[in-house]
């Protein structure tokens, strides 16, 4: 069916214009029944002249005959600047073409989500359900043809009225389909309407040929590709991340340093056996670590010149911790308390060289101070001293020499150096590490360079100026799990100075 209302001058040449720049397409279903409208207040006859070529090939109506209810048409509907036109799409089996003029359209309601009712000037509504919300034609109708929203009170949404509405009774007696018809603005429509109307068909025809084989065509590319994925990873898979950014570390430096602790000498000691001497040694705490000096007897001025050395490898660059030494008479039941005294290490740092000297220096031996305890535990050496309480608090006196200083373990002090032993039990450390040693550079290297005047042992009667055919072998013996290794060198032939 096509239906065109009303008459306005000059409007046949510019519909050509407006079909050639359509502002938006909306799919929807046409379900409008044109008839009067009792809200509207217009006449219920329309004037207009209404015409139907549709498939059914029934007679166009007369000029004022009201239009029959037809069923809904499912199709699209343009808007363009002065008028809208709904075009049937039903496989070319309905023909169906509506066409509104702004002119002739008294207002445009958004009934609900998905309904736009368009009623024109004598009262028709045309309504149009749409697969989205309504809003957006609704909008685009407001804007584009200047409708002025809010003066029609509407309760099921909202509406907007053309203030610039034209009745044709009045406006002229010609009638808009007989200017569209003289300047071939309705052949140029529906031609064009029908080229889209083939053309959306064909393509429809051919999606729908070349589906199934598209969709197979589609799987095969998915799988192939995922193929080619797997097997491009597994013959050329991606680098590894890049390692976490660590500041450097001199590894050798920082495991190679360690603190050498020299005990050389004491004098001015107390005397706690007969004959005014006694039998002093002294005894070094750092940290969880306790070093142990000789026994000298019978006297209070001891010379020990003995060095031990602590491992900071896990020290922090700032020492925390002083070193505590104590002084004691040997006995053979428990042993006399002779002084104590504190190197102060605390606040040096193990990177400055400045902070540190290998001269030794004199401490002046006292008594226990009060944190001792606290922080060193119970010490037995002091037990005597408190079971024989009733001699009361004892004056210390006495002096020792010390020397305390970083270094290598590399240096020469290195040789002759003892190492300390734990006092106490120390929990294993939770902290990540801030760097790593390969095992294999902390090896140890043993040279066999040559042998002389070895024994002849392949001397027989008959030659008993026979040399011997030596070769060297060296065992290293594991101190925590008892475990030997053996490695020799090659056979020298007939010889008492081999050269390996």
């Amino acid at each position: 069916m096509e239906a065109l209302y009303g008459s306005l001058p000059g409007f046949g040449s510019a519909a050509k214009n407006d079909v050639d720049a359509p502002i938006a397409f909306f799919d929807c279903i046409y379900v409008g029944t044109p008839g009067g409208d009792s809200a509207s207040g217009s006449p219920k006859s329309p004037t207009s002249v209404m015409a139907s070529n549709g498939a059914n090939g029934a007679a166009p109506q007369k000029t004022g005959e009201k239009p029959e209810c037809l069923p809904p048409h499912v199709g699209r509907i343009g808007v363009y600047r002065k008028f809208a036109m709904f075009r049937a799409d039903m496989f070319d089996l309905d023909d169906t073409t509506v066409l509104l003029p702004r002119s002739q359209v008294r207002r445009v309601d958004a009934n609900g989500k998905y309904v736009v009712c368009v009623v024109d000037w004598h009262g028709a509504p045309h309504e149009f359900q749409l697969p989205k919300l309504s809003k957006e034609l609704y909008r685009v109708l407001v804007r584009e043809w200047g409708l002025v929203e809010g003066t029609f009170a509407n309760k099921r949404g909202v509406s907007a009225v053309n203030d610039r509405v034209l009745d044709p009774r009045k406006d002229g007696p010609r009638t808009k389909l007989a200017e569209l018809v003289e300047d071939g603005s309705i052949a140029a429509m529906k031609a064009r309407a029908d080229i889209d109307a083939r053309r959306r068909s064909a393509l429809r025809r051919i999606a729908a040929a070349v589906g199934d084989g598209y969709e197979r065509c589609a799987n095969v590319y998915r799988r192939a590709r995922a193929v080619y994925l797997e097997v491009d990873r597994f013959l050329f898979p991606p680098p590894p991340p890049p390692p976490p950014h660590l500041e450097t570390v001199d590894v050798r430096a920082k495991t190679d340093a360690c603190m050498f602790l020299k005990i050389v000498a004491a004098e001015g000691l107390l005397a706690m056996d007969a004959g005014g001497t006694s039998d002093p040694f002294a005894t070094a705490r750092w940290g969880s670590l306790e070093c142990k000096t000789e026994v000298v007897y019978e006297t209070t001025s001891p010379s020990w010149e003995e060095t031990f050395v602590f491992n900071l490898g896990s020290t922090p660059d700032v020492i925390d911790e002083d070193v505590n030494l104590c002084l004691y008479d040997y006995d053979l039941a428990l042993n006399d308390f002779l002084g104590f005294c504190r190197v102060d290490l605390r606040g040096k740092r193990v990177s400055q060289p400045g902070d540190w000297s290998e001269e030794p220096r004199w401490y002046n031996v006292g008594a226990l101070p009060a944190d001792y305890e606290e922080k060193s535990g119970f010490d037995w050496g002091r037990l005597k001293d408190q079971l024989m309480f009733w001699e009361g608090k004892r004056t210390y006196t006495g002096r020792v020499k010390i020397a305390c200083w970083v270094g290598s373990r590399t240096d020469l002090e290195m040789r002759t150096a003892e190492h300390p032993r734990a006092w106490r039990a120390v929990e294993a450390s939770r902290s990540e590490p801030k760097y790593y040693v390969e095992p294999l550079t902390a090896a140890l290297h043993v040279t066999v360079f040559r042998a002389r005047e070895i024994l002849p042992m392949d001397g027989s009667r008959d030659d008993p100026g026979g040399l011997s055919d030596p070769y060297c072998e060296v065992t290293l013996e594991h101190e925590k799990t008892a475990r030997f290794e053996t490695e020799q060198t090659h056979f020298i032939d007939d010889t008492d100075s081999p050269e390996w």
